[in-house]
């Protein structure tokens, strides 16, 4: 299949979950919702993102897509919370094993050849270069560029799902595959600091303790907004 074959199916499925997934979750989790047994909602969440998943695969594209898709319409529902809260914890257990076998792919040897590590030093510095500078594409927005660009950098989980996937259809090799893995290593070890350092300028102590602060934050209007106050967690007030 083509890439853009592969695109047109991918945009389609998208399209086409988004509109007849909605009409159908709302229903039946409403229903669900009424049995008001533990677990329910986290079960039929995760049944509900494994069967988009599978036929996001059917049809060619890849099963992330379809993970996504199941994401957007159940942030739409009535029961979000509920369900985010339970998937959270599902999360807490599968996402270890999902890093761990990827670990597992990785060879280190591989990280003594010099081609694997010059590889992995051209793919670190287009990835930090091209994720800063694409905050900067949409020129009409006048909010914290440089917060949003150090915020791209970061390559997790979506970059190893495709590489593993890219390993075991062998389109990649396992040193490219090593290469890639350090790119994301480097670039989620790398962003955090770098973050921190460019949020905390022009921003108060205590600011973004909630979503309105950091909000603001990248909005840019911690630049004429004056410090609100924000209560000492250790105060008995």
């Amino acid at each position: 299949m083509g890439v853009a074959t592969t695109t047109i199916v991918s945009v389609g499925f998208i399209a086409v979950a988004l509109t007849f997934g909605r009409v159908l979750a709302r229903p039946v989790f409403r229903s669900i919702e009424t049995i008001r047994a533990p677990g329910t909602l986290a079960v039929l969440a995760l049944a509900f993102a494994l069967i988009l998943s599978s036929l996001a695969a059917s049809a060619g594209s890849a099963m992330i897509l379809g993970a996504f898709a199941a994401g957007m319409i159940l942030n739409n529902a009535a029961e979000r919370g509920e369900i985010e809260r339970a998937t959270t914890t599902i999360g807490h257990f599968l996402v270890p094993i999902f890093f761990a076998s990827v670990g597992a792919a990785v060879k280190l040897s591989a990280f003594t050849d010099s081609t694997t590590i010059a590889v992995a030093a051209l793919l670190i510095a287009v990835g930090v270069v091209g994720k800063y500078l694409s905050a900067y594409a949409p020129w009409w927005f006048r909010g914290n560029k440089p917060l949003i660009g150090v915020a791209m950098i970061p390559r997790g989980e979506v970059g190893l799902i495709f590489a593993q996937m890219g390993l075991t259809t062998r389109a990649i090799s396992p040193s490219l595959f090593s290469a890639l893995a350090l790119m994301v290593l480097v670039t989620t070890f790398l962003a955090p600091p770098v973050l921190a350092r460019v949020g905390a300028k022009g921003a108060w102590r205590g600011r973004v303790r909630d979503d309105v602060g950091i909000d603001d934050l990248v909005a840019g209007d911690w630049q004429h907004r004056t410090p609100r106050s924000v209560p000492d967690p250790g105060s008995s007030d």
